[in-house]
């Protein structure tokens, strides 16, 4: 943000993309330097043998991450194969509704519709599979 008054931005779809790419970089840093708390392999206490190196303990557990993974693909999975595949697009590929719209034939504005109408029931399946879940325990 040191640079906001040297940046001329031609219109403000350029502003957002710098801002964009700052935000990026700051979590691609932070990243990084989670990565970089790795402890490298080394000798052991004694000196006669390697010890593993390992990531100190987070709140964010692997097995967390996969849990949620499952619990997405597991709802999307209840979801009708287009209303899955433009939430996959989009999100996880991250294709703009222009992307979207050239690839399915179809306007972006219908695109964006659709993907407003798909994470919407998105929502609702995530309720009742969470209410599903709650009631097995």
């Amino acid at each position: 943000m040191e640079k906001l008054d040297s940046f001329h931005a031609s219109n403000d779809d350029s502003f957002f993309g710098w801002t964009y790419t700052i935000a990026k970089n700051l979590i691609s840093d932070v990243s990084r330097r989670r990565s970089a708390m790795a402890l490298p392999f080394a000798s052991g206490q004694d000196g006669d043998g390697a010890s593993g190196s390992y990531i100190p303990s987070r709140d964010r557990r692997v097995s967390t991450v996969f849990a949620r993974r499952e619990w997405i693909n597991t709802v999307l999975g209840r979801m009708k194969p287009k209303e899955a595949d433009v939430i996959k697009l989009r999100h996880f590929k991250g294709l703009s509704f222009e992307e979207i719209a050239e690839k399915w034939e179809k306007s972006p504005g219908a695109v964006q519709r659709f993907y407003s109408r798909a994470c919407q029931r998105f929502r609702e399946l995530a309720k009742e599979y969470q209410g599903e879940t709650d009631a097995d325990d």
